[in-house]
């Protein structure tokens, strides 16, 4: 049943809509996720510390972009 329901979808181009499309739907109604969060991400700045802690170990150097 699932391989021919796939199909259906396929051939239909729903693809998109039932993967990413609906989803984008049900948790942007709440503000908790966007399409410009990962379209336009955040810059990358690995200096910064989280409650006093660095991401980094073992003496790495921090990626900033």
């Amino acid at each position: 049943m699932i391989p021919l329901l796939s199909l259906y979808v396929l051939l239909r181009g729903d693809i998109r809509k039932v993967t990413y499309g609906n989803a984008l739907a049900v948790y942007g109604q709440s503000g908790q996720m966007r399409e410009a969060d990962w379209l336009e991400p955040a810059a990358i700045d690995q200096r910064t510390l989280y409650q006093g802690n660095t991401i980094l170990r073992g003496g790495q150097s921090p990626r900033v972009e």
